[in-house]
């Protein structure tokens, strides 16, 4: 037997565990994405027998790690930024399994900030990773491009980056068509890299995304067209009114102060991969130029690469893309 294998198995006979759900990919039904599945080669394909058919008993879901932005503090090149990772585990998970677990952090070679790599106090599968020395934008680069390590003893469990997930986003009106009262139809979020459709009938009810969230607006609530009428995914109404009095009255329109749409996702956060969205059938009542920022506490907000649009055509559906990991 190959001596990887080896150390396969003994981790099964120190885990202790009878039946359990297996990390997806290391069976022999899924041989092409075996090595990708453990990362980066710990286990690659060719070292494998063809006819071994068990599988690693670790409890670990499908999903393996998620990120979620708990703190940023922007001060220049001192700035913060602190996320917590998390493994996530099978509810059936022995709780001993995470004590023998070895965690470590692989910087992106084209990062400079300093990661350091803490135990979360209030949990036992997470970690929080405190990022300084840079601009917040740095940071959060650094933070995207790190490659995350977990394993137990000499058998490598996972090696992954993890994009960060945020709880509040902001769509902003930056300029309209004209000196006239303006709308945004709908707004919808990529997840997954999938259109995700709303549900929203109040500012407080229904889902956006799938998700549960509550929204709010630079103004709107006493607006015959409220936030949450871009969130109802009725796509042929007026939906959300921008008002032109908080625009300039000459060209190019652009806005006197911050107009903008947002969207809390609660503690659970959502990774956000783009949006969809529409402003107008009439030109005289469009958005002309937009852009979107997001934040782990409402209140340091920080623009998301590839957000910024201009010159939007009224009469068309337009598709933003962000980017999640560090170039």
């Amino acid at each position: 037997m190959h001596p990887r294998l080896h150390a396969i198995f003994g981790l099964f006979l120190i885990l202790g565990c009878q039946e359990s759900s297996f990390l997806p990919g290391i069976g022999t039904e899924n041989k092409e994405s075996e090595s990708q599945s453990l990362g980066n080669g710990s286990l690659d394909q060719a070292d494998i027998d063809q006819d071994v058919t068990a599988s690693v008993p670790v409890p670990i879901t499908g999903s393996y790690l998620s990120s979620n932005m708990i703190r940023t503090v922007d001060a220049g090149v001192n700035s913060e930024a602190e996320l917590k990772v998390t493994l996530n585990l099978q509810a059936d998970a022995e709780p001993g399994f995470l004590e023998g677990l070895e965690w470590s952090i692989e910087p992106s070679a084209t990062q400079n900030a300093n990661l350091e790599l803490t135990p979360d106090p209030d949990d036992l599968a997470s970690r929080r990773i405190l990022a300084s020395q840079g601009t917040l934008d740095q940071l959060i680069q650094a933070l995207n491009g790190m490659t995350i390590r977990i394993a137990n003893g000499d058998v490598e469990l996972i090696k992954q980056q993890t994009p960060i997930i945020w709880r509040h986003y902001r769509f902003f009106v930056d300029s309209i068509s004209g000196v006239r009262t303006s709308s945004v139809y709908e707004i919808r979020f990529i997840v997954d890299g999938v259109v995700r459709e709303n549900s929203m009938i109040s500012n407080t009810e229904g889902l956006i995304a799938g998700m549960e969230g509550q929204l709010s607006a630079s103004y709107g609530d006493d607006l015959e067209k409220p936030p949450w009428q871009a969130f109802d995914n009725i796509l042929d109404d007026s939906g959300w009114y921008v008002q032109d009095s908080d625009f300039d009255g000459q060209p190019p329109f652009d806005s006197l102060r911050s107009v903008w749409i947002g969207v809390d996702f609660g503690s659970q956060g959502l990774l956000v991969d783009g949006v969809v969205f529409r402003c107008s059938n009439d030109l005289n009542f469009s958005c002309d130029a937009v852009h979107m920022e997001y934040s782990s506490d409402g209140v340091t907000w920080l623009e998301i690469p590839g957000s910024r649009l201009s010159n939007i055509d009224a009469t068309s559906e337009y598709t933003m893309t962000f980017a999640n990991e560090a170039p």
